[in-house]
């Protein structure tokens, strides 16, 4: 019997927590070593392997514990939620932009939930420029939809399409890696750009707050509060910007719909 095929989904997030929890592992077996050793060698052992291991084995259990709620992209999960009450808007004719597709995940998942609609897939990784067996092309091919979507390079900040082309534009987890704050607006500008009159960016973001910075430590510094997203999204008036949806979890999501006008 032939084994079915899998695809093969993945996110950046996963190798920081995966493998500060190795160096934990690492850690516990330095401090096991310190128990042959003499002052003040031992000693220097254990100041080495004993914060270590401590933080490294919780952010070791925090990637195990949150992994396949928050890490391993659900992003079609969120928006398919009563919260949000995206995906029930759907027509299934929509063309739909996802900036970031990474292994193709959100994408592939939209392509899904279509009839006649086409799902565009850009990012700046390697991923998305050479087709190897975890790329996004084969996750397409995999999931039966190849025909339903397509995945090129694309800088979130100089988006490689014409005025006016998508009705819908995803950003899942996007905006926080881009440091620099005039950047941040250029990409909101382009998915304003490139959204055709009436238009919906649905942005994504993981919240910065006491919940993120007991699971994560000092990763959670990467990530914004919800008061930074309100005070940015606010400030660009292009947008008409809907009531953001929090939603609850191991770390909290907030989730927000703009609409170009018509």
């Amino acid at each position: 019997m032939t084994k079915q095929e899998e695809p093969q989904y993945e996110h950046g997030a996963i190798r920081p927590l995966a493998i500060m929890g190795m160096l934990g592992i690492l850690g516990l077996t330095v401090i096991v070593l310190a128990f042959w050793f003499s002052p003040p060698m031992n000693w220097i052992l254990w100041m080495i392997g004993i914060p270590l291991a401590l933080i490294g084995i919780w952010l070791g259990i925090t990637y195990v514990a949150v992994y396949h709620k928050v890490i391993r992209p659900d992003y079609i999960g969120l928006l398919g939620s009563t919260v949000t009450g995206f995906c029930d808007s759907l027509h299934g004719d929509e063309h739909i932009l996802v900036v970031g597709c990474g292994s193709g995940h959100v994408a592939i998942g939209l392509a899904k939930l279509l009839t006649t609609g086409h799902v565009t897939g850009i990012d700046i990784s390697e991923k998305v420029s050479q087709d190897t067996p975890t790329s996004p092309f084969e996750n397409a091919r995999i999931e039966g939809v190849k025909d339903q979507v397509k995945f090129q390079y694309g800088d979130p900040t100089e988006i490689p399409f014409e005025d006016a082309t998508f009705d819908i534009l995803t950003m899942d987890n996007v905006l926080h890696e881009i440091e620099e704050q005039d950047l941040k607006i250029q990409t909101l500008n382009e998915a304003y750009r490139v959204l055709k009159p009436g238009g919906r960016l649905v942005m994504l973001e993981w919240i910065r707050n006491r919940k993120m910075s007991t699971r994560l430590l000092f990763f959670a510094f990467v990530f914004k509060s919800l008061d930074y997203w309100n005070t940015l999204l606010a400030a660009f008036t292009d947008f008409q910007v809907d009531h953001p949806h929090l939603i609850k979890g191991p770390i909290d999501i907030v989730v927000y719909t703009m609409k170009k006008p018509d």
